[in-house]
């Protein structure tokens, strides 16, 4: 009987790691990014803004700078806002490719140069295409944003990202208490992020 009592006992003491090592696995946080299940945390949001000569389209973005956010992307999303999106940033130029595996929406893809110029842009990208969609040149991020509003908004090669990432985004104008308030002053220049 006390050889039974130890080998239960015994039993329930090596298998208890291994029962916590499982549940460990399957915590969302754990699981890969392209999970649906996965916990992916990401940076933002954060203002940037497409200027096109003088005129300039205002975003607020989530940041994908991390290799677990950027694989993860807009997965699993069944929506994107008006002016809404996400800036995949990565930590020199490079030739990147995205696809849209287990994206539920179509999204404009806007590939973005080191000095926030933008190189190129693939229009209403498939929902759950597994083709890749490359930038075809060195790029250092990737704005996505919902499909058509790249058109819709005027936004084409050429123009500028300006965001502290690229060392594009604007300073706001300085308040000069004697001829201009505060509010008038922001009036003039758009609030940028300057925290980086």
């Amino acid at each position: 009987m006390r050889t039974l009592i130890f080998s239960l006992a015994a039993a329930a003491l090596f298998s208890a790691p291994a029962i916590a090592q499982d549940e460990a696995a399957a915590s969302p946080a754990q699981l890969p990014p392209d999970a649906e299940e996965a916990v992916v945390e990401y940076g933002g949001p954060e203002p940037l803004t497409v200027r096109s000569g003088d005129s300039g389209v205002e975003f607020s973005v989530e940041i994908a700078d991390e290799p677990r956010s950027r694989s993860r992307g807009m997965m699993y999303r069944d929506a994107v806002g008006e002016n809404e999106g996400m800036l995949f940033l990565y930590g020199s130029p490079r030739v990147v490719s995205i696809w849209m595996k287990n994206t539920q929406i179509p999204l404009d893809v806007i590939y973005i140069k080191s000095d926030g110029v933008i190189a190129k842009i693939v229009r209403q990208a498939v929902p759950f295409s597994l083709q890749s969609l490359s930038s075809e040149t060195p790029v250092q991020g990737i704005l996505e944003i919902g499909g058509g509003q790249a058109e819709a908004l005027g936004i084409q090669t050429g123009d500028v990202v300006e965001h502290a990432a690229f060392g594009t985004a604007q300073q706001p104008a300085p308040a000069n208490d004697n001829d201009v308030s505060a509010d008038d002053a922001d009036s003039e220049e758009p609030a940028t992020d300057a925290a980086q």
